[in-house]
């Protein structure tokens, strides 16, 4: 663990996906793990790095790839190790809150994504790491106003969020090149949005309880009304209009898996256990398919075995079921070989993640890890 710590502690790279950012969250796992002077001194090194790296770069208002990340790591740092940062630091990160209300403030759906990875929503898991509860409470507010005046009304019933033709990736298929598409993954799309309400009310964040349980119910209709009912592997596309194979991945950051999550937590806020109960039957009837379904490649928090066994963890899916078995078993061989435990260290996408995901525990909480994932139950 304390290479891939190192490797991102001294990367070129700042974010929280594949640098400085990821580094810092993994040091502090390692020094809450071994607590002696060798990992401390990591930690004071990955700490100057995400410092330097905000002070040095110009870095876009982004979770997982801009400054949003690495205020993100400093605020876990602070939370574990409380006064660590020490007071400059700390009243820098305090002073960033005026500059994300102002960007929050200034957003409009064709210049900014409304997502996880690059968006609002990603903003407002931020929040959910604030020390502050004052401060994470206005910054999650005023992403949720934001939010709210974004949804759009759908044929099929309920609220969602489009991702626009500006948003997406080149080449643009012709059936979204004028309206975009409607996206199913926590990382780009409906489930991510719906997480983030359900932690609003979980910890307390939104300033009217029934105004925001009013927007995750309708947000709900719409994902329990795009569920297909005929479909014989996955029951949730990539994307509608879809432009791909009928089937999603099983993965964190689409698929079954990604949008079962989301229903759980939203029938938690909600107190309706029949939605538990139906996103826990999804997740069983996706895990009783072919495994070559599947489609895993490689062992990853983002799209790999790592994520699936991090949700299926905090869903409390029974691990003796055959599938996951197998999963775990090819995770395992991947660290056992002599080979380099994934192409990087990255903690989307790499050796990181899979790490972070093993410390994990199965209960989260407003200050988790994984809030950035936005995992935090």
């Amino acid at each position: 663990m304390r290479e891939i710590a190192v490797a991102l502690v001294r990367s070129h790279e700042s974010s929280l996906s594949s640098g400085m950012a990821g580094g810092l969250l993994l040091a502090v796992e390692l020094h809450l793990h071994c607590c002696d002077r060798e990992s401390g001194g990591l930690l004071d090194e990955a700490l100057k790095a995400v410092v330097g790296a905000i002070s040095t770069r110009p870095l876009e208002p982004t979770l997982w790839s801009g400054l949003v990340g690495l205020l993100y790591s400093i605020e876990y740092l602070e939370h574990r190790f409380p006064g660590k940062a020490g007071g400059d630091v700390k009243n820098f990160v305090d002073s960033t809150d005026e500059l994300l209300l102002s960007f929050i403030d200034a957003a409009t759906p064709g210049r900014v994504h409304f997502d996880l990875i690059s968006g609002l929503t990603g903003v407002g898991a931020y929040a959910l790491m604030r020390s502050d509860v004052t401060r994470a409470a206005a910054l999650y507010q005023a992403v949720e106003a934001k939010l709210s005046t974004w949804a759009n009304a759908e044929v099929r019933g309920g609220l969602a969020w489009r991702t626009t033709p500006r948003q997406l990736r080149e080449p643009i298929p012709e059936s979204t090149r004028q309206f975009g598409h409607l996206d199913y993954g926590i990382a780009h799309g409906q489930p991510g949005v719906l997480l983030l309400l359900a932690a609003g009310v979980e910890y307390g964040l939104t300033s009217d309880f029934n105004k925001t349980s009013s927007l995750i119910r309708a947000a709900l209709d719409h994902v329990l009304a795009s569920e297909a009912s005929n479909s014989q592997v996955s029951k949730y596309p990539y994307f509608d209009p879809q432009t791909m194979q009928d089937a999603s991945r099983l993965a964190w950051c689409y698929g079954d898996i990604s949008v079962a999550f989301s229903i759980r937590a939203a029938g938690r806020v909600l107190s309706d256990s029949s939605l538990e109960l139906h996103a826990e039957n999804l997740v069983l009837d996706r895990l009783a398919q072919d495994p070559g379904t599947f489609l895993l490649k490689d062992n990853a928090l983002c799209h790999g075995r790592a994520g699936v066994l991090l949700l299926c963890k905090k869903m409390g899916i029974d691990t003796s079921h055959a599938a996951l078995v197998k999963i775990r078993a090819e995770l395992e061989r991947g660290f056992e070989s002599s080979a380099v435990l994934h192409e990087s260290n990255d903690l989307l996408d790499g050796a990181g993640g899979i790490l972070m995901a093993e410390l994990a525990p199965s209960s989260g909480g407003r200050h988790s890890w994984d809030s950035a994932l936005c995992l935090g139950f």
